[in-house]
């Protein structure tokens, strides 16, 4: 478990700011859609109220072999050749990021790095080269966003995730039992692929004995991966019954005078 303590300064005519989480993305694979990545990096760069933390699986990085087994993931005719090497992928999104790098909260990674790249070796190799922190495969992130009127804390509680079921219900369903063992207000969870996001609310007593209200947010992060190109037998066709993902990913946007959160695709 990785903590981290991130501080944003805005200006004063700012009221929201925006978070989106960028995971699964898995450069490397020819199903991946760089023309939509490019969309959201260039997003990230040009609105000056929005800012990023990165949920896994940026490369794809599937050997033919996993711990001296074959691993069924493997299919030739999915890769890349411009981008066949965990290194040479790795690269490519270290060099996609780095006009954004500035404004990431940190990086998760993802199994598909933990694959063949150690600790050491995924944080010496991007997250230095990028100058963002190590999120490891689970973390809490305090945000303390400061203006010149208003402090707002934001707790986010951000995880790979290992879960492997085919109905985005039974990933809401892992992800609000895992927000019952980690206390935060926004929680967020990549792998599944699933794109989506919805409010809850916790209710408790403040220092003067007052019931209060507090919102949060759950959001299943999104990807970037493609099941289905012509002339290309994915994974998925060779297992139909995996449910459909929508590309792309969720925003978060957090007013700043009173904490409120709210969704957004």
């Amino acid at each position: 478990m990785e903590v981290v303590v991130k501080e944003i300064v805005v200006p004063k005519n700012v009221h929201r700011i925006h978070l989106e989480p960028l995971g699964d993305i898995h450069i490397g694979s020819r199903l991946f859609d760089r023309q939509k990545f490019l969309e959201r990096l260039n997003a990230i760069k040009n609105d000056r109220t929005r800012y990023w933390l990165g949920m896994g699986d940026y490369i794809d990085n599937i050997r033919p072999y996993k711990g001296g087994t074959i691993d069924k993931r493997w299919n030739y005719s999915v890769i890349d050749r411009e981008y066949m090497t965990p290194e040479e992928q790795l690269t490519a999104f270290v060099n996609l990021v780095k006009p954004i790098a500035n404004k990431c909260l940190g990086l998760l990674w993802g199994n598909h790095e933990w694959n063949t790249i150690d600790y050491d070796e995924f944080n010496e190799r991007v997250c230095r080269r990028l100058g963002v922190p190590f999120l490891g495969s689970m973390a809490f992130v305090q945000l303390r966003i400061r203006r010149q009127d208003v402090k707002r804390t934001v707790i986010i509680w951000a995880c790979h995730g290992s879960y492997a079921g085919m109905r985005r219900g039974g990933a809401v369903n892992r992800l609000e039992e895992l927000s019952a063992k980690y206390d935060a207000d926004i929680y967020l969870h990549a792998h599944t692929h699933y794109k989506d996001f919805f409010p809850g609310e916790g209710y408790g007593l403040d220092e003067n004995g007052n019931l209060i209200t507090w919102n949060k947010m759950y959001a299943l992060t999104g990807t970037f991966m493609r099941q289905h190109v012509v002339g290309i037998e994915s994974y998925h066709e060779r297992h139909p019954s995996l449910r459909v993902s929508r590309l792309g990913t969720i925003t978060i946007g957090i007013d700043i005078e009173t904490g409120k959160l709210h969704g957004f695709e």
